[in-house]
């Protein structure tokens, strides 16, 4: 039976994720394999490696074991992390917030609600001697066959341990809601927030979560249609309980 050898140790970070690290001694290399404990003050067996104890004719195998997770679930909760960061997307150049400067300095005109730019434009005051044919005051239009801008957006991380993925968050992933969690500290102009699919990754006996809150209200159709496919989400759920769905709806 493998008995527990030399000092034990543990790191225990702010987060309050621990690392346990414990030798054993094993009577056999299958006992080393096969019956070092998996589990140890509720934490799980993360990492495991073993070598002959004195030599290969002892039949003794050293092994080292590490064990990883969560004790203190409240130590975690209040030592979550959060990110502010930005993105870029491109948008329609229909919904540039100013359209009149878009007419007046890059020739914008309307064509079956499309924005097209001509491939020349007067050449700008200053520019030049003002000498030549009228051509010459031509330039190219640096707008021309522009049909999308780059629009910056947020985006907030949150990163939190926990023993159970919670089943608020599996909830909401999909959803637009209207404000972040009050941790970001968050005062700019946003008013509404796509939950981004949860990442998950499983450590010891605790889960690493990282939630993502992507602005969405700078892109007015993209808001609009995620609206509208929870809402269709929602009526088919409502749909199935009380067995009312119809083939025509689906």
């Amino acid at each position: 039976m493998a008995v527990i050898v030399e000092k034990e140790s543990f790191d225990i970070g702010k987060d309050g994720r621990i690392s346990l690290k414990i030798q054993w001694l094993a009577d056999s290399r299958a006992e080393a394999l096969r019956e070092i404990p998996t589990v140890m003050d509720t934490l799980v067996r993360t990492s495991l490696s073993a070598s002959p104890w004195i030599s290969e004719n002892d039949g003794r195998y050293l092994a080292n074991a590490v064990y990883e997770g969560l004790v203190d679930e409240q130590q975690a909760t209040e030592s979550e992390q959060y990110e502010l960061t930005s993105e870029y997307r491109e948008a329609k150049i229909e919904t540039f917030p100013d359209r009149e400067i878009l007419r007046n300095e890059y020739g914008a005109i309307e064509e079956d609600g499309r924005l097209v730019f001509p491939p020349t434009i007067k050449k700008p005051k200053g520019g030049g001697s003002g000498l030549g044919n009228s051509k010459s005051a031509e330039v190219p239009n640096p707008f021309f066959n522009l049909t999308t801008y780059p629009v910056e957006y947020a985006v907030a991380n949150w990163t939190i341990l926990r023993r159970r993925v919670p089943a608020s968050l599996e909830k909401a992933a999909g959803t637009v809601v209207g404000s972040i969690p009050p941790g970001f500290d968050y005062n700019g102009n946003a008013t509404s927030w796509l939950v981004r699919p949860l990442r998950r990754r499983k450590v010891g006996n605790m889960w690493e979560i990282n939630v993502q809150y992507q602005q969405v209200n700078e892109f007015s159709d993209v808001e609009a249609l995620l609206i509208l496919l929870q809402k269709v989400k929602k009526d088919r759920k409502k749909g199935l309980q009380t067995g009312t769905l119809t083939t025509g709806s689906l």
